[in-house]
């Protein structure tokens, strides 16, 4: 039965009419198979080609080979993205229904080599024919013939006709030039293999070289069997073939790739980050990236023409585009290295760094380790001529922005006056006030750095030395007309003379950050989150931004913290780093916010003179030692050494002894009773040098600790209010020694005396407070041993030099003058150093290299603390009522026994007892005439409301 009949024309004109069949007739005669191979291959070709009579034929025989609707839009699909994809899924199963026979050609797709006679078609009675044997089976015939069919086609599928080509199978070899559908056929080929290959590319290219003179729209077919090249491809001279089916060649043009780098027309700037199109036989448009390039890949041959857009931003808030133009080629696939092109101008910026030991904490002096880097920035000056120079300075987080500020900008100053060489600039530093003045070490560190310091004699002043060598008027003291001319010998270390080379054209801005910018731990990006108060001597820095003549500096400087910064180093196309030499030396200092002494007096107090309760709550003796014992702990390789100072009040002779017996008494609370005599030299320093101030403030502070009945109220030096208190620190310091970890401690004579014994004692509460503070053992002798392990660990820079005075003359209050009273000056400093540091401790103090500018990066440690409270007594307050009446218990006598002790008293008139300084413990509560009894809780902490207890 036949169903449905579809008649299309080929791409060769032919007409082929095809009838599908219902599934139950049988398999295909030969003539139809043969028929159907011809109309699959001419209906695929078709299809690939995008011929629409052929398209459009295999849609409809689809639709009704599965008996789809009419109204299906299959035909619309032609046109549409998914097209190929689904076409070639039609092709396929047409090809399944010619096969088995239910697709017919009834008209046209006659093999080139004619069919075998057409099989009867009229149904004749069957005949009785005598049952006869079965032949032998039939032998294949040892050779069958096949096919090879190729066509040729272009990147948008146009067919290429009239290109001969070479068939080779086997030993067979033929050419065949292809038809105007751009097919060449190699029939009756004995085997399964075979290649195709195109003679002449040069004939090959005078077809195809004309249709890629311009853009044209279309893409090349796909599917299986389909092969693509590139005209310049030697895959074009042998390309395997499958037998009886049709393959496709596609010839795709030459490819390459635009690949441009485009700097400015000095070829200093990239144009990184701009707009840009190119024209021509394809067209592009994108953006540069940050290195000023662009890239289009598979790119066809021919001139092009790229168009840049540059915005420059003028740093008033406008921006100005400006579009330059110039030629591009089309580079080889393979190429590396992009084409340079160099147009228009934009402002730029190099930018170079100095950092590390560039500045003293808050100082603005230029310390030695930097020339040298200075030196190498010559170069940069050349490079750049005619530039403009913005000099920015910066400070680490330490201090508040009021100082940093205008701090960061006198360091950016002293860095352009060093470069003009102007004394006069340098000069007016010794005239400040605080601790940004300028005095003896700076002198020292400039004579020190000079080339001919090394003949200086042993022992002779540097001042005495510069002066006599220098045939100035010698007297020792850096006058005006010494730093003068140290100044100028200084400043010529660089060998960068601006005023001398005008060539260079350079002329200089400063700006200062503030604490606005500071460095991330790599030394080179910002640090986002960076802490408050930190001390780097990386953020100390400077940096030199060299900008165009031409534009000036863009955007012009604003604020410390305005976000101009950022943007000079965003369009810096050069950044150079020069660290500054001497990093390897270091030190780490425990800072001591507070003065821990008097003047004249060598007593470590228990805390900061009278602390600035806005500005801080004040240092504690136990934190400032537990900090450094924590930190050798933990840095077991590092070497201490404890350093003593004064203030300038008082003769320098007075002070160095002063800051030696300061240095030791710190030195003897460190170690402890790691040392035999140390608690023995500790009472006897303290008894030798102290205040009445001194004493009550530690009577005070043991109050507060350890709850001793020793409060002295005002902490003054009126010596007859101080009696009674110290009584009380005699006392029960010799009921709490066990408590204190001390058992054996011999006890105090109750006198009133703040003799060497009772401060041995306060010795002894140091200790206490020590052991809290470091470990969290419940017992005391447990929390001393703990202590002791880690005084185990402690090593010193010299055994027999563990603390040194530096009496008066490395002050970091109000620094260089003399006869001021600074409890910041009266201090101690717990140093730590890399070992074999080889440190020379027999140097004078006032010329010392531990605290001469620019020797060791300085790295605080700043006091921490474990939060233990050292308190060892405590009270039982509490209030009594009557069980059964609810009426409180007044004027009840009662006694609490506990500890060893016992206590008594009477409640008063609301039932209320109250029992101070008692020892933490357990204790029982009982009063007169009633049997029940009543624990006692001793509370650690004052609490102003009474416990209540009901007694029957």
């Amino acid at each position: 039965m036949l169903d449905d009949e579809v008649a299309f024309r080929s791409c060769l004109g032919e007409t082929i009419r095809v009838q599908v069949r219902s599934a139950r007739f049988g398999a295909p005669t030969h003539e139809q198979w043969e028929r159907a191979r011809v109309a699959s291959r001419e209906i695929r070709r078709g299809v690939e080609c995008r011929d629409r009579p052929v398209v459009v034929g295999a849609l409809r025989l689809y639709q009704a080979l599965f008996a789809l609707d009419s109204a299906y839009p299959y035909l619309e699909l032609e046109d549409s993205a998914h097209a190929p994809e689904f076409l070639h899924r039609v092709v396929a199963r047409l090809e399944e229904a010619f096969e088995f026979g239910r697709l017919v050609v009834t008209e046209g797709a006659i093999p080139l080599l004619g069919i075998p006679p057409e099989v009867e078609l009229v149904l004749r009675p069957k005949l009785e024919l005598p049952e006869i044997p079965s032949p032998p089976p039939r032998k294949e015939s040892a050779q069958t013939l096949t096919f090879f069919e190729v066509r040729y086609v272009d990147e948008i599928g146009q067919a290429i006709g009239g290109l001969e080509v070479e068939f080779k199978a086997g030993s067979r070899v033929e050419t065949v030039t292809t038809n105007p559908a751009g097919v060449a056929t190699l029939e009756e080929v004995v085997g399964t293999s075979a290649s195709v290959g195109v003679l002449d590319l040069e004939a090959l290219g005078k077809i195809l070289d004309p249709r890629w003179e311009k853009p044209r729209p279309g893409a090349a077919p796909a599917g299986v069997n389909t092969h693509v090249f590139s005209i310049a491809s030697s895959g074009l001279s042998g390309v395997a073939l499958k037998a009886a089916v049709p393959n496709t060649v596609v010839i795709t043009p030459p490819r390459g790739k635009l690949f441009v780098e485009l700097w400015d027309k000095f070829g200093r700037v990239r144009h990184a980050n701009q707009k840009y199109s190119i024209t021509g036989p394809q067209s592009f448009s994108g953006t540069t990236d940050a290195e000023g390039r662009l890239l289009h890949e598979e790119v066809v041959g021919g001139s092009y023409k790229l168009e840049l857009t540059v915005e420059v931003d003028t740093g008033d808030g406008k921006k100005v585009s400006d579009k330059y133009e110039t030629t591009l080629v089309v580079l080889n696939s393979n190429t590396g290295a992009p084409q340079l092109r160099m147009l228009g101008v934009l402002p730029r910026v190099a930018m170079a760094r100095l950092r590390d030991l560039l500045f003293d904490t808050h100082k603005s002096f230029l310390l030695p380790g930097a020339i040298e880097s200075l030196k190498t920035i010559r170069q940069i000056y050349q490079q750049n001529a005619p530039c403009k120079l913005l000099i920015v300075g910066h400070t680490d987080t330490t201090g508040d922005p009021e100082k940093n500020d205008p701090l960061s900008k006198e360091r950016a100053d002293s860095v352009k006056a060093y470069l003009e060489d102007d004394v006069d600039a340098w000069l007016a530093n010794y005239d400040l006030e605080g601790e940004k003045r300028w005095a003896g070490r700076e002198d020292r560190a400039m004579i020190g750095a000079l080339p001919d310091a090394d003949e200086r004699g042993e022992g002779e002043d540097p001042v005495t030395w510069f002066q006599r060598t220098r045939e100035l008027s010698v007297d020792g003291k850096a006058g005006p007309e010494t730093r003068r001319q140290l100044i100028t010998e200084y400043m010529a270390l660089d060998g960068i003379e601006l005023s001398e080379e005008p060539d260079l054209e350079v002329s200089i801005e400063t700006h200062g950050a503030g604490e606005n910018f500071p460095l991330a731990g790599t030394g080179f990006e910002l640090d986002t989150q960076a802490a408050d108060g930190k001390a780097d001597a990386r953020d100390r820095r400077v940096e030199l931004f060299f900008f165009d003549a031409e534009f000036g500096i863009v955007p012009p400087p604003g604020a410390p913290d305005g976000d101009e910064y950022l943007k000079w180093r965003e369009r810096a196309f050069k950044d150079q780093d020069f660290p500054v030499a001497g990093l390897e030396r270091e030190v780490f200092v425990v800072e001591v916010e507070d003065g821990m002494f008097r003047t004249d007096s060598a007593v470590v107090l228990p805390e900061a003179e009278a602390p600035s309760a806005d500005a801080h709550e004040s240092l504690t003796a136990a934190s400032v030692f537990a900090t450094a014992l924590a930190f050798a702990r933990d840095n077991p390789t590092k070497e201490l050494l404890v350093a003593g100072h004064t203030d300038t009040a008082g003769a320098e002779s007075h002070n160095q002894p002063l800051s030696e017996e300061r240095a030791e008494c710190a030195l003897l609370v460190l170690e402890g009773t790691a040392g035999e005599a140390n608690r023995g030299r500790f009472g006897e320093l303290c008894d030798g040098r102290n205040l009445v101030s001194d004493q009550k403030q530690v009577l005070s502070w043991a109050a507060r600790q350890f709850g001793f009945n020793c409060d002295p109220g005002t902490i003054d030096d009126n010596e007859f209010t101080g009696i009674e208190p110290i009584k009380g620190f005699q006392r029960d310091y010799n009921q709490n020694r066990a408590r204190l970890g001390v058992p054996d401690a011999a006890e105090l004579e109750v006198d009133g005396s703040m003799g060497k014994n009772t401060w041995s004692a306060v010795f002894d509460c140091y200790e206490a407070a020590l052991a809290l503070e470091l470990s969290s053992q419940e017992k005391p002798e447990d929390r001393l041993k703990d202590l002791a392990a880690i005084r185990e660990g402690l090593k010193f820079v010299d055994d027999e030099k563990r603390s040194l005075g530096f009496g008066e003359h490395h002050t970091i209050d109000k620094v260089g003058q003399d006869s001021v009273r600074s409890q910041a000056n009266r201090r101690v400093e717990p140093l730590f150093f890399n070992p074999q540091e080889d440190l020379d401790l027999e140097q004078p103090p006032k010329e010392s290299e531990i605290y001469l500018p620019g020797n060791f990066k300085r790295t605080s440690i700043p006091p921490t603390t474990s939060g233990q409270q050292p308190v060892l007594v405590g009270e039982i307050h509490m209030q009594l009522f009557d069980d059964a009446e609810l009426a409180p218990l007044a004027s009840k006598k009662f006694t609490i026994t506990g500890d060893g002790t016992t206590r008594s008293g009477t409640t008063d008139a609301n039932g209320v007892l109250r029992e101070k300084h008692v020892p933490i413990g357990d204790y029982e509560l009982k009063i007169e005439g009633r049997e029940q009894t009543a624990v006692a809780l001793v509370l650690i902490e004052t609490i102003e409301e009474p416990q209540i207890r009901f007694l029957g």
